[in-house]
C-alpha cells in the first residue's frame, strides 16, 4: 500500500516538473520574440540587454 502511495506523489511531482518546464519554455519563447524586434546591442552599458540577461538568469535558476 505505501509503495503504491510513493508511487502517486512521484507521479504528481513529476506532473508539476513538467508544468514548470512548460511555463518556462513559453515564458523562453516570449522573452525570444521581444528580443527579434529589438536586437540588443553587444554593449555592456546598453540597459535592455542587462533586463534581458537579468530575466535569462532568473529563469534558469
Amino acid at each position: 500500500m505505501s509503495s503504491l502511495k510513493k508511487t502517486e506523489s512521484c507521479a504528481e511531482s513529476t506532473k508539476s516538473t513538467t508544468s514548470t518546464i512548460a511555463t518556462m519554455k513559453s515564458k523562453a519563447k516570449a522573452i525570444a520574440t521581444k528580443l527579434k524586434g529589438h536586437p540588443p546591442k553587444k554593449d555592456a552599458k546598453n540597459p535592455s540587454h542587462i533586463q534581458t540577461m537579468a530575466t535569462i538568469w532568473s529563469l534558469k535558476s
